[in-house]
C-alpha cells in the first residue's frame, strides 16, 4: 500500500469527476438505500499499483468508482486482475 492508494484528496476528485455509480454494473448506493448510502462506493485504479509500483496518480484516468461486489471479482484472480470492461463483459 501507497500513500496514493489512500490519498482521500484522490479519491474525492475521482468522485467529483465520474460521479458515485459503480463503473461496472451501474449500480448507485444513494438510490438503492437511500440517504444511508450516500458517499458509499469503493475506488479502483485502472492499473493495479501493486503491478506498477508506485506511480503519480491522475484521478481523472487512473481512479474509477465500483461497487464493492464488482472490485472484489475485478481482483478474484490475483494473477489477472480484470479491467472494468472486461468485468463488464461478463455481467449477465
Amino acid at each position: 500500500t501507497t500513500r496514493y492508494e489512500r490519498d482521500p484528496k484522490l479519491r474525492q476528485q475521482a468522485l467529483s469527476f465520474h460521479g458515485y455509480t459503480c463503473m461496472v454494473c451501474g449500480f448507485n448506493f444513494l438510490k438503492a438505500y437511500g440517504d444511508i448510502g450516500r458517499g458509499f462506493i469503493h475506488v479502483h485504479h485502472v492499473n493495479p499499483l501493486f503491478e506498477t509500483g508506485e506511480q503519480i496518480v491522475n484521478p481523472k484516468t487512473d481512479l474509477v468508482p465500483v461497487c464493492p461486489n464488482c472490485h472484489c471479482m475485478i481482483h478474484r484472480d490475483k494473477n489477472n486482475t480484470l479491467t472494468v470492461e472486461q468485468l463488464k463483459c461478463m455481467l449477465k
